[in-house]
């Protein structure tokens, strides 16, 4: 597991070209943008012009497509200063399988 604050977090993402970040239900969403922010200014910090794909794991506790909709205003991605790109992948029991093994895929290649 790594931090906001760890070298080791930079690192991994720099040498990964990505972020993976967990999302909750989205009562909890204003912590996580609080927490996704943190983040990225430690990015910037750490490597300045650092830019990045970030994929966004969601496990869906009620409405999917309203609140998917709703990720990328919540979080504030699409002012995200460091994202190039960004995916949000619903975590379906079903296809869980494939699609993180594609997410993946398409994180690492940069």
């Amino acid at each position: 597991m790594m931090t906001p604050g760890s070298n080791i977090a930079c690192d991994t993402t720099f040498q990964t070209g990505g972020i993976i970040f967990s999302l909750p239900e989205i009562k909890y969403w204003d912590e996580n943008k609080s927490r996704l922010d943190m983040l990225v200014n430690n990015f910037q910090c750490l490597n300045p012009g650092l830019k990045v794909k970030a994929l966004f794991t969601y496990f869906p506790v009620s409405n999917t497509e309203i609140e998917v909709a709703r990720i990328s205003d919540l979080l504030g991605l699409e002012s995200n200063p460091i994202l190039t790109d960004y995916h949000i992948l619903i975590m379906n029991p079903k296809t869980i399988v494939n699609r993180l093994r594609e997410e993946i895929y398409w994180i690492s290649c940069t």
